[in-house]
């Protein structure tokens, strides 16, 4: 019933175009809804307007509730399944996990990977291997990296409300260096759940007497102090875009103790930096999205991942509204940090 529901409310602008304007039948409104509770009680046609809008997890699990669903879809999935280009196969994997707490789907290897023992899964920031391909590991410390497995895994606790304990584990506060000297360069990552979305704040804090000419916002964003002018031509190009080089840097710099704001015009990313006589405080806020498949790519666009370049993220723009990200982290809470 739940899973009926779930493809019901997806697939609502579909059934509402197949409906007369007088049938006088909204499978939408709450008596309606309520009543069908069997998807073999709808017409065929209505049925095949309904497969025609899912996408290909949806439709891979309604066609395994029964046979008369399974003739329905006709799919021969053992020989579709293999041939599915990664772009397809990746959310299918992701799908197939939605129903699934002990079980992720791998970006690297496009399989379902159980996790035998939840509680010990790894946290953000630290490896979670797989057995095709290690070479994508980090050591934990040395940066913190968020995997879409982990936004995943995150959001399907949050979603179910089991394993408290473990999503607990998954959004504590983590803090780390990323300069071979601690002092240079210290960073703190929060991440927060909020309305089903997965949010990540994280700060950075630069000292003034530091070397440091660029701090990285995001996969398209790069914030140049005037030490660094001399990257720009560098940074453009790795980039080939300008824009991607931002000068928030160097006017917090210029203006010590006044917060310069900015966003990017690529992934839902705010952005804050504030200067003081001592250091620097790039502070940033990502939303991931939530666990809709056709919004997916909001957890990869933000990290530079196999998928990142497998699924052409660095030519999608993610728009938003500026500050949106910002004021939905703080949602809820008592006060703006």
């Amino acid at each position: 019933t739940f899973f009926f529901e779930t493809i019901l409310t997806n697939t609502a602008h579909g059934i509402r175009l197949y409906q007369r304007p007088n049938d006088g039948l909204d499978l939408f409104s709450g008596g309606a809804a309520a009543s069908l509770n069997n998807p073999l009680d709808m017409s065929a046609d209505l049925l095949h307007v309904i497969i025609d809008h899912l996408d290909l997890a949806a439709e891979f699990h309604l066609s395994q509730t029964c046979r008369a669903l399974r003739h329905l879809t006709h799919r021969d999935w053992k020989t579709l399944i293999p041939c599915l280009p990664y772009r397809e196969l990746l959310p299918f994997y992701i799908g197939l996990a939605y129903t699934r707490p002990d079980h992720w789907a791998c970006e690297r290897c496009c399989r379902l990977h159980r996790i035998p023992n939840i509680s010990l899964a790894p946290r953000f920031g630290q490896s979670q291997t797989c057995g095709i391909r290690t070479d994508w590991t980090w050591t934990e410390g040395e940066e913190y990296l968020i995997q879409p497995g982990h936004v995943e895994l995150a959001l399907k606790l949050a979603r179910t409300g089991a394993n408290w304990g473990h999503l607990s584990r998954l959004t504590a506060p983590y803090h780390y260096s990323s300069s071979p000297d601690p002092t240079d360069l210290w960073h703190e990552a929060s991440p927060r759940i909020v309305g089903g979305r997965f949010l990540l704040r994280k700060k950075t804090y630069v000292p003034i007497w530091s070397s440091i000419a660029a701090v990285n916002v995001c996969p398209h964003a790069t914030l140049v102090s005037a030490g660094g002018h001399g990257m720009i031509p560098f940074l453009a190009d790795r980039f080939c875009n300008p824009e991607y080089v931002r000068d928030e840097l160097e006017r917090a710099l210029r203006n010590l103790g006044r917060e310069v704001s900015g966003h990017c015009n690529y992934c839902p990313t705010d952005y804050s930096v504030v200067a003081s006589v001592d250091e620097c405080t790039v502070t940033a806020w990502y939303d991931f999205g939530s666990y809709e498949l056709v919004r997916y790519y909001m957890w990869m666009t933000h990290c530079e991942s196999p998928s990142h370049w497998l699924l052409n993220l660095d030519k999608l723009a993610i728009r938003h509204v500026p500050g949106s990200v910002r004021e939905l982290y703080f949602r809820d809470l008592k006060e703006e940090e």
